[in-house]
């Protein structure tokens, strides 16, 4: 993870790491505006 390889890194491990190092993880879904959708990461 170190060196930008996620290729083993799971969202479940990722959230796991993020949770011991102290943050809340927040999932939220809502209707699209647009015909297709998109996925926002926000970090605070």
């Amino acid at each position: 993870m170190m060196r930008g390889d996620f290729s083993n890194l799971s969202e479940r491990k990722l959230m796991d790491c993020l949770n011991r190092l102290g943050y809340d993880i927040e999932i939220k879904v809502k209707p699209a505006a647009d015909p297709v959708g998109h996925l926002m990461l926000a970090i605070a």
